[in-house]
């Protein structure tokens, strides 16, 4: 079998990050329509992670937080979302980079994202790979002008047919 040199992985990771945080941005500005909700998976040890000590302590390698009723302050930028959350009565911010999923679902309509091991050192580096790409968002997740390109009139190439 042929080597893939298109990059098939990539471009399936790209496309499933894509999905999640359009979801998430969706959910961030319009609420839940329906039954909609979300379970996601994510590796706590995975880096820029930011949970407090004790969720860490009960969830040392991986933990799933379920976005329904009771979260609050949800954000997405393009590398991460944050979103506080209720454990035993403590609200506690969390942000996690997207590159720390490991599984995104929606049960209310079966949908489901598997993402590999982020704890592999191939799918981190794809994963920064990912990020860097997307170079039509700035730093304020806001879709830059793509610049470089020029607009000519073909105006002075036409004949006058007078």
């Amino acid at each position: 079998m042929q080597k893939d040199l298109i990059g098939y992985e990539l471009l399936g990771k790209e496309a499933a990050i894509s999905v999640i945080r359009s979801a998430l941005m969706k959910v961030s500005s319009e609420g839940f329509p329906g039954d909609h909700h979300f379970y996601i998976t994510f590796f706590t040890s995975q880096k820029n992670i930011v949970i407090s000590d004790e969720l860490l302590k009960r969830f040392p390698k991986e933990m799933t937080i379920v976005l329904q009723h009771q979260f609050f302050s949800l954000e997405v930028k393009l590398d991460k979302f944050t979103v506080v959350l209720h454990f035993n009565n403590i609200a506690e911010k969390i942000t996690i980079p997207f590159l720390a999923i490991k599984s995104f679902v929606d049960p209310a309509v079966n949908f489901k994202i598997e993402l590999n091991d982020a704890s592999n050192n191939e799918d981190i580096n794809i994963g920064e790979e990912i990020l860097s790409k997307e170079h039509s968002y700035n730093k304020n997740n806001e879709v830059e002008e793509i610049k470089g390109a020029e607009v000519l009139s073909i105006d002075q190439f036409r004949k006058d047919k007078k």
